[in-house]
Parts: structure tokens; sequence; C-alpha cells
């Protein structure tokens, strides 16, 4: 199921630090101090019986000793896959209902989830997006201005080599139907539970039309200026004309 790494991932310490991490321990103590009761039980009522009797009482008692612990067990490991799946649920559906594009590379740069958004700002499907590497994709990324993308620049380059997020980075990708979008994209390392990096996560979404607004504003702008008929000088903060 494509997204389950990534929900596995959100979630899987949820049982590392709940009922399930105690439970080794839990089960040791209950059967501990189940020992130690019988010993103190033989030794106050049973120190007339005989050998034998003593054997078949202890097996009775232990038989049902050992079903409350395993009856204790299963019903604790039952109720986190519960909760596991439970928060599964609810993280699907936040990604899936997300108005940004989602994508999970892992170690080796291959996408293993893609949420509907990003397959479709990217013109693609989700089925065909995970599986393939971000290093080797059918689209063309360009800057805004449309040249072209250094590979180690882009941002899941930029976090597997550094290791730290990148915030608000803007290019534009040429679809596969020839049309164009403008993206900006956040991206950020994820960790497994030994602190080492996982893979990685970016979010992005379609800045398309407020980038051809700014740039049709600024042509508006130099329009204006060259046809003004009265002089026109652009300083910095300090008077010098630039």
């Amino acid at each position: 199921m494509p997204g389950r790494k990534l929900k596995v991932f959100f979630t899987e310490t949820m049982l590392a630090k709940g009922s399930a991490r105690r439970l080794p321990l839990t089960i040791s103590l209950l059967f501990f101090l189940t020992t130690v009761g019988w010993i103190l039980f033989e030794h106050t009522f049973l120190h007339g019986w005989d050998l034998v009797n003593k054997d078949i009482f202890w097996a009775v008692m232990s038989t049902g000793g050992l079903y409350l612990l395993l009856h204790y067990g299963i019903s604790a490991i039952r109720k986190s896959e519960a909760a596991l799946k439970e928060s599964e649920g609810r993280l699907s559906r936040i990604l899936e209902t997300s108005t940004s594009g989602i994508l999970v590379v892992d170690q080796k740069g291959d996408y293993s989830y893609s949420n509907l958004e990003a397959a479709a700002l990217l013109g693609t499907s989700v089925s065909d997006l995970v599986g393939m590497n971000y290093r080797k994709h059918p689209w063309e990324i360009t800057t805004v201005d449309g040249k072209p993308y250094p590979l180690e620049d882009l941002p899941f380059a930029r976090v597997g080599r550094t290791g730290k997020a990148v915030y608000g980075v803007e290019l534009a990708v040429r679809r596969q139907d020839g049309s164009r979008v403008i993206l900006s994209v956040n991206t950020a390392p994820l960790h497994d539970s030994g602190g080492k990096l996982a893979g990685m996560i970016a979010s992005f979404f379609d800045i398309t039309v407020r980038k051809e607004a700014e740039d049709l504003q600024l042509r508006k702008f130099h329009l204006a200026v060259e046809q003004s008929p009265s002089a026109i000088a652009i300083t910095d903060g300090e008077g010098r004309i630039e």
C-alpha cells in the first residue's frame, strides 16, 4: 500500500512509548510476584502435603497464572495495534486531503509516498510516481526565470547532503503535457528511531498565479517608467542611483 511506510514512520513511536514498551517488564513482575506468592503459600498452608500433591497444585496454579499473563499481554498488544491503525487512518486522511503536494523519498531517493495533490501538480499519477527516483524524473525542472536547475541544488539533494531542512524554494516544472507550473517547496529530513536519515519529505504548492501577477505588475511598472515624460531615478537608502 503506497504511503504505509510513511504512516508507520510517523506512528511507530506510539508503540515504543506506550503500553507495549512496558509489557515485558509488567509480565516479568507479575510472574515474579506469582512465584513469591506461591512460595509463601506453600510454606504457610501446604507444609503437610506430599511432593506429588504440591506439584499438581503448582501446575494448576501456574497454568492459571500463565493464562492470565498471556491474556493481559495479548490485550495490551491489541490495544496498541488498534491505536496504531486509528493513527494511521487519521494521518492518511490528513495527507490525502491536504491542499499541498506531499512527496516522501527513501534513502535511495525513490519516491515511497505521494498524495493525490502532488501527482496532480506534477501532471502524473500516484502509481507512476511511487518507485520513481527524484533524480530521473520525466519532467523538466528550471528556475522561475527558465534557467536549468542544477540537480545538486534540488531541495531533496540539498537536504540529503546537509541533513537540514530547506524552506520556500521556488522552481518551475515543465510537465509532460507541456504546461508549466511554478512551485514553492519545503523539504525536511526524516530520521529513524536511532537518529539516522531514513528519507526525506517535501511539501509544495502552486504559486504560478502569484508569480505571474508579480511579473505583470513589474512589467507595468517598467513600462510606466519608460513612457513617463518626467525623468525618474531610483536610489538606494543612501541616495545612490541604482
